[in-house]
């Protein structure tokens, strides 16, 4: 059982996602220095925030933390 997080399941080419170097696997335990519950409160803290504003993530890969620096891109449309 993983503890807090989301995992990520797909990076997209083109995404601020991919420019940071996060991976498909990754885990982001820490997001703008807001501890991850799931995915949900993933959403609503990347909603707090503006396009092209830079923050950074902590992920969770191999079993080691590392930041990443993250400059958030226009969301995709659904």
């Amino acid at each position: 059982v993983e503890q807090g997080g989301v995992r990520v399941r797909q990076v997209l080419p083109g995404t601020a996602a991919i420019e940071a170097g996060l991976r498909n696997g990754d885990i982001i335990v820490i997001f703008n220095s807001v501890e991850l519950r799931d995915f949900m409160h993933l959403r609503e803290e990347i909603e707090k925030l503006a396009v092209g504003h830079e923050i950074v993530i902590t992920i969770r890969r191999d079993g080691k933390e590392q930041d990443l620096r993250v400059k958030l891109g226009a969301r995709a449309t659904e």
